[in-house]
């Protein structure tokens, strides 16, 4: 068999080598394509990573000035006060009820208020109960309109009292006294209510017409559960035009009326579980849970967990809570067309925790211990530090029962910056979670007066004012006119049984339809400002030399309750027709207006009766029969300066009789 050998030059070997680097080549472009290709999408996710971190500590920023912004509207003014919803909240509780158990969601108690007297301890809806609110006092009369009459809109800085005890109910009409409605007590308008979802929003918490004049006169507020009468309009809560307050004798029941029947309350109204937000977030409309709203948010978690959470579990923090957590609403941000749902982009939610409601535990007392009469005097009568480590395990946990670490020195207190460091010095196994909202290193308080403004006057002042309290009203200075009344005044019932007549029997009384005196439209009234004024500038004088009042108060009768004799048809009411024309001005002030009452201007200087001694014998001189009296007094003086009187008269009701009669004949009178 023959075969035939095919020969192959070199040349022809080298021709597959170009397509083999080819290959090579575009795989290694192709790799480094794909390289870029990822570089270009990890840098381009880094970009997006970034701009979303920017956005969000642009929001979270915004947020922040947001919510400063909104602190300084509504607190700044010095007339507001801050406070939690707690105080809406009808569960009592100690924080250290918490130490060895869990917060749990729908916490309940025993220990409460029933605000709204339906038998039952309601709760708040979960995540709300610490949300910081903001009220204000009304500033000015409840009953004058402040676009109508501008000079009322304020409040003076002593209320005013015009009540005169001569304002009976006239015919068809109700009772209207003359009593200025300008002093109310309690800081009781709602301004807001710090969260997210609110802010921006002007006199929301108020209800009414489209009227702007008469809608701002309808605030919400919680009245005085003292208001209450059935002889006013309204039964007494007509200060108020929301067509709402007065319908309930509870003041509870009138204020929950108001809020849930406004234009503010959600679809579905009250404590109940509707995913409808309202128009403006209030405590007492339920916010739905973070974990089926991505409206809603969690907004403080951390630091009420114990010890034993898990970071790996985050779903488990409910099961580890030691006090009540805070959910607030979002609130979004359009960065593009307002029409466009696609330019939404991120949210912002802010909650104002409220620090000075609670007990600042960073402050030290250098002078605890000290030895000083005077500083023990001061720690006893002062607290000037609260006492963490004080427990009353009996009375539902009450205190702290914060025990230091051994290593520990209380004068490091005012190194404690935050509560996570005060965790750190208390001995171990305590926890200071459930104690959040009760303790705080940040709580800073002034003396505001909430009523006209600034911080509170020191009466100091005022009466350092003048050293003439006697001769006030001749000053002619404009803040006179605030002190130159008594320092209170009230419309009483009066009543009188016992008689007036000097020979009456120590058993006699006149009741029911046989009343003495009978008389709604009485007055009550107090010393002056004067009497007042004059006791302060004492510290003035060298020594207390004939401080004499220049008036005296009646000594028969009484003198405090004030009757008007400008309206003499009005005098005080006699049932039975004891009340002689005569006996009236004798026993009590019956005058020409009140002002005029007898009682001294200044506050006079007197020593204080100790001691009275009195014995006398008879004696007989010269045909006349006489009796010798030995009257001893001792005073003492309680001030720390001389006192001396030119003349002090002491008046003893005694009643002395007695008869002479010859010694022999006694056997006569036997």
């Amino acid at each position: 068999m023959l075969a035939s050998i095919y020969l192959v030059s070199s040349d022809h070997k080298k021709q597959g080598f170009a397509l083999v680097l080819a290959l090579a080549l575009l795989s290694l472009v192709f790799l480094l394509v794909i390289s870029l290709v990822n570089l270009v999408s990890t840098d381009l996710s880094l970009v997006e990573a970034r701009k979303e971190k920017i956005l969000a500590q642009a929001h979270a920023r915004m947020g922040m000035r947001i919510a400063i912004g909104e602190i300084q509207k509504h607190l700044g003014p010095d007339m507001r006060i801050s406070g939690t919803a707690d105080l809406l909240d009808e569960r009592i509780e100690s924080a250290r009820n918490f130490i060895d158990q869990t917060y749990e969601e729908e916490q309940s108690s025993q220990l409460g208020v029933d605000l709204n007297e339906d038998g039952n301890i309601d709760n708040l809806p979960f995540g709300q109960r610490f949300w910081t609110g903001v009220w204000k006092h009304r500033g000015r009369d409840k009953n004058v309109d402040a676009f109508e009459d501008p000079k009322k809109a304020g409040a003076k800085p002593l209320p005013d009292n015009l009540d005169t005890g001569d304002s009976p109910p006239k015919e068809n009409e109700n009772l209207n006294p003359q009593v200025s409605t300008e002093f109310d007590p309690h800081p009781a308008i709602e301004v807001a209510w710090l969260v997210s979802g609110n802010e921006g929003a002007t006199q929301n918490l108020y209800f009414g017409g489209e009227n702007m004049y008469t809608s701002f006169k309808e605030f919400v507020e919680i009245p005085d559960i003292n208001t209450w009468d059935t002889d006013q309009p309204d039964n007494g809560r007509a200060f108020i035009k929301g067509e709402v307050y007065g319908e309930e004798e509870n003041a509870w029941k009138d204020y929950t009326a108001a809020l849930l029947e406004s234009d503010k309350s959600p679809i579905n109204r009250g404590f109940d579980q509707s995913l409808n937000l309202p128009g403006y977030n209030h405590p007492i409309y339920r916010l739905p849970d973070p974990e089926d709203s991505d409206e809603v948010e969690w907004m403080l978690k951390a630091p009420l967990l114990d010890d034993e959470f898990d970071l790996e579990k985050p779903d488990s923090w409910k099961d580890h809570l030691k006090a009540e957590p805070v959910k607030v609403r979002k609130t979004r941000i359009q960065h593009d067309q307002k029409e466009d749902p696609e330019s939404k982009y991120g949210a912002y939610a802010y909650w104002v925790g409220d620090e000075g409601v609670k007990s600042k535990a960073s402050i030290y007392n250098p002078f605890k211990e000290s030895d000083d009469p005077q500083k023990k005097s001061d720690n006893i009568s002062v607290a000037t530090e609260p006492n963490l480590s004080f427990a009353f395990e009996e009375d539902e946990g009450a205190g702290f029962g914060l025990d230091w670490d051994s290593d520990f020195r209380e004068e490091q207190k005012d190194n404690l910056l935050s509560l996570g460091m005060l965790a750190n010095e208390v001995a171990d196994g305590i926890e200071v979670a459930p104690f959040y909202h009760s303790l705080s290193t940040d709580s800073y308080g002034v003396l505001s007066d909430i009523r006209t403004g600034g911080l509170k006057r020191d009466l100091s002042s005022v009466f350092a004012n003048t050293d003439n309290w006697a001769k006030l009203m001749n000053t002619g200075d404009e803040w006179v006119d605030d002190f130159s009344d008594y320092i209170y005044k009230q419309r009483i019932f009066y009543q009188k049984s016992v008689p007036l007549d000097i020979q009456a029997k120590e058993n006699l009384w006149h009741r029911g339809s046989d009343q003495v005196i009978l008389e709604r439209y009485a007055m009550l009234a107090g010393p002056r400002w004067s009497v007042l004024g004059s006791f302060h500038n004492l510290y003035l004088k060298s020594d207390y030399r004939n401080i004499t009042p220049e008036y005296f108060p009646r000594i028969v009768g009484d003198n405090f309750a004030l009757f008007n004799h400008l309206f003499p048809a009005f005098k005080p009411h006699s049932p039975g027709n004891k009340m002689d024309k005569n006996l009236l001005p004798k026993y009590f002030n019956y005058f020409k207006g009140i002002a005029s009452r007898p009682e001294p201007k200044i506050h006079p200087v007197q020593p204080v009766l100790l001691e009275i001694k009195y014995s006398h014998h008879p004696v007989f001189d010269q045909g006349e029969l006489g009796l010798a009296a030995y009257p001893s007094v001792a005073f003492w003086n309680p001030y720390n300066k001389a006192i001396s009187l030119d003349e002090m008269y002491i008046e003893l009701p005694l009643t002395v009789s007695f008869s002479a009669f010859n010694a022999k004949h006694l056997d006569y009178s036997r």
